[in-house]
C-alpha cells in the first residue's frame, strides 16, 4: 500500500517495501526533544472507536506502519488501563509500555502475550492501588510505580516522572478523554492524526470534540494513501508569553 506526501514536499513510498521503514522514519522524525506526541485514528465525524469499541477497525496497513514508526522513535508509549482491556496492545520493541491505572487492577488486560519482555511494562498508579498491578504479568515483565498523592493521576506529574527516568520522547496512544487531560495541561507538542476519509469541513482538526482552549494547531505535513485516508502532523501553537 502506498503513502503519498502532499505537503510540504510531494513524495511517495510503498510502506511494505524494503526502504519503506527508513522513509517513514525520516518523514515522521520528531522536531525536537523532549517531546510528547499523540497518535490517534478517527473518522471524519470524530469517532475514535469502531463498533466493537476499539480503534482496530479504523486502522489500515499504512496507519499501522506509521504507528510502528512513532513507537520506534519513542522512549515510552503511554496508554490507559481501559485501552489495554479493550484491545490487544503490544509492548513496543524498544520503548517501555506505560499503563496508567488509578487502582492498579489490570484484570482482563489484552496486552499481546507474544510481545512481553523483561522490563517492558511500567504501571503507574496513584498512592492507594487496590491491586498489585505487576502481578497481572509474568515475573520481571512489569514494574509498579506510584506517582502523585491524590485520587486522580496528574498528567504533569506523569510526564515529569518519566522524564526523570530519562524518557524524553513520549508517545500517547489514547482516546480523546485521556489525551484531553494532557491537552488541558498543554503537554502535547504534536498530534499525528489518521483520518479515515475526507473531512466533512475545512476546519482543522475536523474533530467535534476538539476543545477551543487547546488552541489552533498548524499542520507541518499532510499525507494520503491508496484508501484515501488522510494523515496530518499537527503542532501545538507556541505558549503565550
Amino acid at each position: 500500500m502506498n503513502l503519498y506526501r502532499v505537503y510540504p514536499t510531494p513524495g511517495a513510498l510503498d510502506v511494505s517495501s524494503d526502504d519503506g521503514p527508513a522513509q517513514l522514519e525520516q518523514w515522521f522524525q520528531p522536531d525536537h526533544s523532549p517531546i510528547v506526541r499523540w497518535a490517534v485514528v478517527a473518522t471524519p465525524r470524530g469517532s475514535v472507536h469502531d463498533e466493537q469499541g476499539t480503534s482496530s477497525g479504523l486502522s489500515n496497513p499504512v496507519d499501522r506502519a506509521i504507528l510502528r514508526t512513532l513507537r520506534s522513535q519513542a522512549d515510552a508509549v503511554i496508554t490507559a488501563a481501559s485501552t489495554v482491556r479493550a484491545e490487544a496492545v503490544p509492548v513496543p520493541d524498544t520503548a517501555v509500555l506505560v499503563i496508567l491505572s488509578r487502582t492498579g487492577d489490570l484484570d482482563g488486560h489484552r496486552v499481546s502475550p507474544h510481545s512481553l519482555r523483561p522490563g517492558g511494562i511500567t504501571i503507574i498508579t496513584g498512592p492507594q492501588p487496590t491491586a498489585a498491578p505487576e502481578s497481572f504479568f509474568p515475573p520481571g515483565v512489569a514494574t509498579h510505580e506510584v506517582v502523585g498523592d491524590g485520587d486522580q493521576l496528574n498528567p504533569v506529574s506523569i510526564v515529569d516522572h518519566l522524564r526523570r527516568r530519562g524518557m524524553s520522547s513520549l508517545l500517547l496512544e489514547a482516546g480523546s478523554q485521556l489525551a484531553g487531560a494532557f491537552l488541558d495541561q498543554q503537554l502535547i507538542d504534536e498530534c499525528i492524526l489518521s483520518l479515515t476519509g475526507s473531512p466533512r469541513s475545512e476546519s482543522h482538526p475536523p474533530l467535534p470534540w476538539w476543545s477551543d482552549n487547546w488552541g489552533e494547531w498548524s499542520a507541518s505535513a499532510v499525507f494520503t494513501d491508496d484508501a484515501r485516508y488522510l494523515y496530518t502532523r499537527y503542532h501545538r501553537p507556541p505558549l503565550a508569553a
